[in-house]
């Protein structure tokens, strides 16, 4: 009886598009066709690539490129020794939920800080205005208006979950 793989060549493609790997011009059909054989070589060769490439020993072009071009790559000792201080310095670094989390959390400041860029550019726009009215208007009132315009704009972009200490 013979050892039939049960990969295919349309698991093989799951595995390329997993790792994103590009096909290039190769039609997805011709891969399959490849691998629709009973040869027992060339079902031998599907299996070991269907259960040996993974996102852990596989490496994309740009990793490739970037490796290349590095001065003097850290190999071996070298490599687990600087991992290690890294580790030391930074105890979280290598967490994908801390680091995950940093992110988010930079991302939301960003956000608020885009946020608080625009209402500060309207602040020393409406300010820019009150200094250019002509002595006959009278400033104070403007000025007293507009700041309340500028206090409301900010209220409006205040997410209702943040509270302020005042003292």
């Amino acid at each position: 009886m013979e050892d039939q793989s049960a990969c295919t060549g349309e698991d093989l493609l799951d595995v390329f598009k997993a790792l994103n790997i590009n096909l290039l011009n190769v039609n997805p059909n011709t891969i399959r066709a490849w691998f629709d054989t009973d040869d027992k070589n060339m079902k031998s060769l599907l299996e070991w690539m269907c259960t040996s490439l993974s996102a852990k020993n596989y490496v994309s072009p740009l990793e490739y490129d970037e490796f290349s071009k590095l001065e003097n790559p850290l190999k071996d000792d070298k490599y687990e020794t600087e991992v290690e201080r890294i580790e030391t310095e930074h105890p979280s670094i290598f967490s994908i939920e801390d680091t995950e989390l940093d992110i988010e959390l930079l991302e939301y400041e960003l956000e608020h800080l885009d946020d608080e860029e625009m209402l500060l550019d309207q602040a020393l726009a409406i300010n820019r205005y009150i200094n250019t009215l002509s002595a006959k208007e009278d400033a104070a009132v403007c000025s007293r208006f507009y700041l309340a315009l500028f206090v409301f704009t900010i209220c409006q972009n205040v997410p209702s979950s943040c509270t302020f200490h005042l003292g």
